[in-house]
């Protein structure tokens, strides 16, 4: 356990490093729709966590002048595929930073950005608050991007932390998938998804550990709080993007051993709680939802209607399942590459994706590193029995079947989601799904496949930290290439 505590801090710290230097080398707007991610940061920075509603379909809210232009001047660029300036933009966002602050609403004019207004503002919360701290120190808005990228990061590293910690099974491959070189490079932006993928990732880590827990003391801080924590944390998970609640689906595995009472009392309240946790999250994300209602299709213009698409699924539901199930098996290969290494959403130059062999290699090292660290042999006969007895509830064989049928379920809801919002209603091809979306399913698998793997092996098991090092020396190699790239367009 020493060891690979030691080993999880000297990964994380190297990780840290390699997205500190993407906070400051990815250009301004470069990242993953970032434009719309910095506004909604700077609503919720502003301290209007809501967004307003424009018109149909059409959410946004009043923005400082100063920092829409700066983007404006980052976006134009950008859009055409022109290098960007860091002595021009250093410039530009001194001068900004000097000029008065707008007064009043009448200085402020209204921004539509929908794709991110309509979202919750709890996934900008650490990007916001890195802002605000720049803010404080009258900085501008080239400064207040930098902040919000890196505390953006640091609440990602953090939660990442938390969840590795807290994991029974698989820390090693959690710690290396959630690691990748797109979910950092999310990270190192003003992304949701850094925060959409942690906070479930932290629901199922603490539903695993619950499972493998024996009975807490009597009056202990678990038996006592356990409950209203992770009750508060699914309320959060409802408040992301609306396919997190499939996850909230792993408060199955809530043992009946943590509730008080006679062996049927304790069932009736272990179902109880577990359904009434599932409602909650359900109805938290439709209420939502159904008040900041926003089709993406409608926005993007890619032909989507939802009525029509429902109504085309209902009328041939088996014709929609083999649609999905086609489109599972024909882009997962393109799902894996696009997931680990693909940089930025505006057009080339500024969007690139490092070669699919080494997204490939990634895959075969992580498989093997979930092996090689269920591997690692139990405690021998000269351990204490307290040690012993707690390692062998560690043993026990979490259901892997139930987050297999989640990672599917998550899909399936991911496909279906983009089938009806997204793409025209006729086609069979469902459009927009990239391999970001994925990084919950895929680690729904490892944690399936840790759990059940039944061998321990000293070999295979001292296999684990090369493994690590390994999966860090591909994910240097990856950044370290699209340095290269932003090279280019921004000096």
């Amino acid at each position: 356990m020493a060891d690979t505590r030691a080993s999880i801090r000297l990964f994380l710290a190297c990780v840290a490093m390699l997205g500190v230097i993407l906070v400051f080398r990815t250009p301004p707007m470069a990242g993953f729709d970032e434009a719309y991610h910095w506004r909604r940061a700077l609503q919720v920075a502003d301290l209007h966590p809501f967004g307003r509603r424009l018109g149909p379909n059409d959410w946004g809210g009043r923005l400082d002048p100063r920092e829409m232009a700066f983007e404006t001047r980052a976006d134009a660029a950008i859009a055409a595929t022109q290098p960007l300036s860091v002595a021009g933009l250093h410039a530009l966002s001194d001068q900004l930073a000097a000029s008065p602050a707008p007064q009043g609403k009448s200085g402020r004019p209204v921004v539509s950005f929908p794709s991110t207004a309509s979202f919750s503002p709890i996934a900008y919360l650490p990007s916001a608050a890195g802002i605000l701290v720049a803010r404080v120190l009258r900085l501008g808005p080239l400064e207040q991007m930098h902040a919000g990228r890196l505390a953006n990061l640091a609440g990602y590293l953090g939660l990442v932390w938390c969840v590795v910690l807290i994991l029974p099974v698989g820390r090693l491959a959690v710690l290396a998938l959630l690691t990748m070189p797109t979910p950092l490079h999310l990270a190192a932006s003003f992304s949701a998804d850094p925060v959409c993928n942690a906070l479930p990732a932290l629901l199922v880590a603490c539903c695993l550990r619950l499972r493998r827990v024996t009975v807490p003391p009597p009056g202990s801080i678990l038996a006592r709080r356990w409950p209203a924590w992770l009750f508060g944390l699914v309320v959060l998970v409802g408040l992301l993007k609306p396919i997190c609640c499939v996850v909230s689906a792993m408060l199955l595995l809530v043992p009946v051993r943590l509730f008080a009472g006679a062996p049927a009392r304790a069932r009736r309240a272990a179902w109880t709680y577990r359904i009434a946790a599932i409602a909650v999250c359900a109805a938290v994300a439709l209420g939502w939802n159904l008040a900041y209602p926003f089709v993406p299709g409608r926005y993007w213009h890619t032909g989507a209607d939802p009525h029509a698409a429902v109504r085309v699924l209902l009328s041939a539901p088996m014709h929609g399942i083999r649609i999905l199930a086609a489109n599972a098996w024909n882009d997962s290969r393109f799902w894996w590459s696009d997931g680990w290494g693909r940089y930025g959403g505006g057009p080339g130059p500024y969007h690139f994706t490092t070669p699919e062999r080494l997204a490939e290699l990634f895959l075969m090292l992580l498989l093997l590193l979930t092996l090689a660290e269920a591997s690692r042999p139990l405690p021998g006969p000269g351990t204490s029995p307290r040690a012993i007895g707690q390692a062998r509830i560690m043993a026990m064989t979490a259901p892997p079947v139930l987050l297999l049928l989640v990672a599917v379920a998550y899909l399936a809801a991911l496909l279906l989601a983009f089938r009806i919002g997204y793409g025209p209603p006729g086609s069979d091809f469902i459009d927009g799904v990239q391999g970001r979306y994925l990084l919950l399913p895929d680690l729904l698998c490892l944690l399936a496949l840790a759990a059940a793997w039944p061998f321990r092996a000293v070999i295979l098991g001292r296999l684990a930290p090369p493994l690590l090092l390994g999966c860090l020396l591909l994910d240097l190699l990856s950044v370290i290439i699209a340095l290269g790239h932003y090279a280019a367009v921004w000096h």
